[in-house]
C-alpha cells in the first residue's frame, strides 16, 4: 500500500501553530471567564473523533463551560475513555457546587471518518506493521458502521465495571457533507443497558 509522504521540515517548524498563537492573544485582551467554576453549565460529556471536520462550537454551537469534550481517533469507547468517564464522574461528586446537572454521555461519530479504512483487514495490517500498533486496538476501533460502532460502544459502556448506573448515554451521527446531526442510540441510562 502506498503511503504519502508529509511535507518536508522547513525553518519555519510551526506556522500553523504560530497562527493560533496570534489569535490566542487577540483573545486574551477579551478574557472573561476567569470566574468559571469546572462543572459543565449544561451537565454534557461529548465523546467524538479528533478530526477537524468536527467543531463542536460549529456543529452544537457549543459554548466555552458548556460540556466536558473527550476525543480520540475514531472517537471510540477505549479504556481511557472508560477512565476518564469515572474520574469526571468522580470529580462531579467531589464539587461542592449547589444545582449541577446529572451528567449525561452522547457519543458523535461522523460519516466518511479515516476509521472506515480500518475495517479493510489489509490496511489493519499495513497499519500495525508500519506504526507498531496493537492489532487488536486497531481493530476495535475501525468503523464498519457508525450506528454499529455506536452500539458497540455504547455496549462497552454497559460492560465495564468503572462506569455508573446513573450515566445517561445517547449516540448521533454527523454528517460532514450536509452539516446534519442524526440520532441514532436514544438517550437512557447505564442500568437500563446492562438489563
Amino acid at each position: 500500500m502506498a503511503r504519502r509522504k508529509l511535507a518536508n521540515l522547513t525553518e519555519d517548524l510551526m506556522p500553523g501553530m504560530d497562527l493560533l498563537i496570534e489569535r490566542h492573544r487577540q483573545l486574551v485582551e477579551q478574557f472573561a471567564h476567569g470566574h468559571m467554576s469546572m462543572p459543565p453549565k449544561l451537565g454534557v460529556i461529548i465523546l467524538t473523533c479528533v478530526d477537524p471536520r468536527v467543531t463542536l462550537d460549529k456543529i452544537l454551537g457549543l459554548e466555552l463551560g458548556d460540556a466536558f469534550v473527550l476525543r480520540n481517533v475514531g472517537g471510540r469507547v477505549t479504556s481511557d475513555i472508560e477512565d476518564d468517564l469515572a474520574m469526571i464522574w468522580y470529580l462531579m461528586e467531589l464539587a461542592s457546587e449547589p444545582d449541577i446537572p446529572a451528567l449525561e454521555l452522547a457519543i458523535i461519530h461522523h460519516t466518511n471518518c479515516g476509521m472506515e479504512k480500518m475495517a479493510d483487514t489489509d490496511v489493519q495490517e499495513a497499519v500495525v506493521a508500519a506504526q507498531g500498533l496493537d492489532p487488536q486496538a486497531v481493530r476495535r476501533r475501525a468503523i464498519v458502521s457508525q450506528e454499529q460502532s455506536i452500539g458497540d460502544d455504547l455496549q462497552r459502556l454497559a460492560d465495564s465495571p468503572k462506569i455508573p448506573d446513573q450515566l445517561v448515554v445517547s449516540g448521533y451521527v454527523y454528517d460532514v457533507t450536509t452539516g446534519k446531526l442524526r440520532q441514532v442510540a436514544e438517550p437512557q441510562s447505564i442500568v437500563r443497558l446492562r438489563e
